[in-house]
């Protein structure tokens, strides 16, 4: 990996010169590389909660390897099938392990006609190992963003609850709530990552289940516990804060609720799976309270 970009290249040269097979090794050499950091941290997390200062945390000098480890396979775009297939992987664990800061790290440094080729295009319709890829890697972007847009909002809330709202302020205010809304929503209704129909007693716990043959089906499982309850947790404080510069608001942050209860979309099981069931309930009885304000708590 630490090879100059253009002698690797070389190197995948002089491999077609000889006819041997491409792909066959950038894979092994990336999928090598992506084991011996596994080796060197815990595949599993026990984390419950993700943190917001995440997104802008520094990247690990171990995770920036991985990352760039993806640049044998986005040489040609013949490569890009596979690249997106480990990116996706990659991705994966690196969220179940909260390191949403390394994954807005790995979405920068794709090629940016990675998700616009020709291919991509059907990955709705197809449920090959590349179109899943670009579904995940897809929702993966939306979840970056949604972070990032977070944390230009909390610096926004700030000054409409110091009353620092001209018009300009407002206006910025009110544009980041509609993003928010336009990047969480798909992330919430779409089954984004969902695997058959589990029930509330299901578990995630990495002990009983057989990692090694439904790895994936656990990671997709664990990223939806971790990061949709807080994609619902910090939409509702987005609502309930902007009920002063858009009336509404209010209700919506309420109206999540019956999101989070639909059978169609079964968040409801995320939020029993992570514990985080009742700090949802206090946050709907704020929104229920607010909208009745002659209500005794």
């Amino acid at each position: 990996v630490t090879l100059p970009r253009r002698e690797r290249y070389e190197y995948l040269r002089q491999a077609r010169v000889h006819n041997l097979d491409v792909n066959a090794i950038t894979v092994a050499v990336v999928q090598l590389i992506f084991e011996e950091a596994i080796a060197e941290e815990l595949a599993l997390s026990d984390l419950q909660q993700v943190s917001p200062a995440f997104i802008s945390d520094p990247v690990s000098a171990a995770d920036r390897t991985q990352i760039r480890a993806l640049e044998w396979l986005v040489y040609e775009s013949r490569q890009y099938k596979e690249a997106i297939v480990q990116a996706s992987a990659l991705a994966r664990r690196f969220l179940v392990n909260g390191r949403i800061n390394s994954v807005n790290d790995l979405l920068q440094t794709l090629p940016s006609d990675l998700l616009s080729a020709d291919w991509t295009k059907d990955a709705y319709e197809n449920d090959d190992p590349a179109s899943l890829a670009v579904r995940e890697i897809t929702g993966y972007k939306n979840l970056c963003d949604f972070e990032t847009h977070f944390a230009q909002w909390s610096v926004a809330a700030k000054n409409v609850k110091q009353k620092q709202i001209g018009s300009d302020a407002v206006t910025k205010a009110r544009t980041l709530v509609a993003k928010l809304e336009k990047l969480a929503y798909p992330l919430l209704t779409a089954e984004w990552l969902a695997f058959g129909q589990p029930d509330e007693e299901a578990t995630t716990d990495a002990t009983e289940m057989n990692i090694d043959v439904d790895k994936r089906k656990y990671e997709c499982g664990r990223v939806r516990e971790l990061y949709l309850t807080e994609v619902t947790v910090k939409l509702h404080m987005v609502l309930y804060e902007s009920e002063t510069i858009l009336p509404g608001s209010m209700r919506k942050s309420l109206e999540l609720g019956n999101l989070v209860a639909s059978n169609d979309y079964r968040l409801h099981i995320e939020f029993v799976r992570s514990k985080r069931m009742p700090e949802l309930l206090e946050l709907l009885r704020r929104s229920v309270l607010a909208l009745q304000p002659t209500a005794v708590a």
